[in-house]
């Protein structure tokens, strides 16, 4: 059994003509057509109805809407070139119809200038331009001190407007100690390199000589002790000696003799303190001188004591001859006897 396939066949549309009806597809155009119409008319009612309502509910004696400026067109000069106005329009500017007052910068205030510029209605629009602050133009002039030049300012002056400005600078310092003979200073010195050049400036303060702080350290004696210095080192500086002389007293303690050594003692006494020393004075010995002669005897006695030296021939008969011998006898006194005290020596 076997299957043919048919074409489907496609069933045509008819139109039935009806006697005073319009066909379908015309009607379909014309609806269409009255729709967009009417859109067009709606749009058209809603933009221009405010303007309807606008004329509607204009105020017949109401003035006009008042013209303003809306912007101004500048040049590269600063001054007006173009004037907009809000109903549209605009007009050139022309130098004649601008007017301007320039308040000029200082060296830390802006300046401005003011344009008016005179309108064809006879009214005017005022404008400004600012004018950049100038800025100051210094120069070093000098160096300011304190009084004891430890601190120090470097001052400028603006020659644009006069005013004064310090700076604080470094101050160096270099010192020479003074001596006990010789001054020392201080040098308080700075330096300012400004626009490529180089100021310096130094002050000085002399510092006095200390003068010598003595010391006293010992006193030296002659190989006598009948004269003495004093001896001083200064504080200041040890290289630094000196010797003053002072007044030695001399006093006999005890009066030599023929027979005992006597004693002597000096005495230094300043304000640097008391020092003495004591000297033996070796005894005397007899100072003998004649006091009697004959031919076989001869007599001396010391002058200081009761010591007696005689001198005779002393007969010798031996062998029936008669000889003569020279005899020095001493007759000492008693050592015990001798008075020392120095009273006693300056009554002598």
């Amino acid at each position: 059994m076997s299957t043919t396939k048919k074409p489907v066949a496609t069933k045509k549309a008819t139109t039935t003509k009806s006697k005073g009806t319009a066909p379908k597809s015309k009607k379909k155009f014309w609806i269409i057509l009255t729709s967009i119409i009417g859109g067009v008319l709606l749009l058209a009612t809603a933009i221009t109805v405010p303007i309807v309502l606008l004329k509607t509910n204009a105020e017949p004696n109401k003035p006009a809407e008042e013209v303003k400026v809306t912007k101004v067109t500048f040049g590269k000069d600063g001054m007006p070139t173009e004037v907009l106005y809000s109903n549209g329009t605009f007009e050139y500017v022309h130098s004649d119809d601008i007017t301007s007052t320039t308040t000029p910068a200082t060296c830390e205030a802006a300046g401005k200038t003011v344009y008016v510029l005179k309108l064809k209605d006879g009214s005017t629009y005022t404008t400004e331009e600012a004018i950049a602050p100038l800025g100051h133009n210094w120069s070093f002039s000098k160096f300011v001190w304190s009084e004891n030049y430890n601190s120090a300012q470097a001052e400028y002056n603006c020659a644009s407007c006069n005013e004064t400005r310090l700076d604080d600078i470094k101050v160096n310092m270099n010192q020479v100690e003074p001596t006990c003979e010789e001054e020392g200073k201080i040098t308080y010195s700075v330096e300012l390199v400004y626009n490529d050049v180089l100021y310096t400036e130094t002050k000085e303060v002399v510092l006095p000589a200390l003068d010598h702080d003595w010391n006293f350290t010992k006193y030296t004696w002659s190989e006598d002790f009948t004269s003495c210095v004093a001896n001083f080192i200064c504080k200041n500086d040890f290289a630094h000696s000196k010797t003053e002389e002072v007044e030695v007293v001399a006093t006999l303690v005890l009066k030599p003799t023929c027979h005992k050594d006597g004693l002597m003692k000096y005495t230094v006494d300043t304000v640097y303190g008391v020092e003495t020393k004591e000297v033996v004075i070796p005894a005397l010995g007899h100072d003998f001188t004649e006091v009697y002669t004959s031919e076989h005897i001869h007599v001396e006695a010391c002058t200081r004591c009761d010591a007696e030296m005689l001198e005779y021939q002393e007969m010798n008969t031996e062998s029936n001859k008669v000889t003569y011998t020279k005899v020095t006898k001493l007759l000492d006194s008693d050592p015990d006897l001798e008075d020392q005290t120095p009273e006693a020596a300056e009554e002598e």
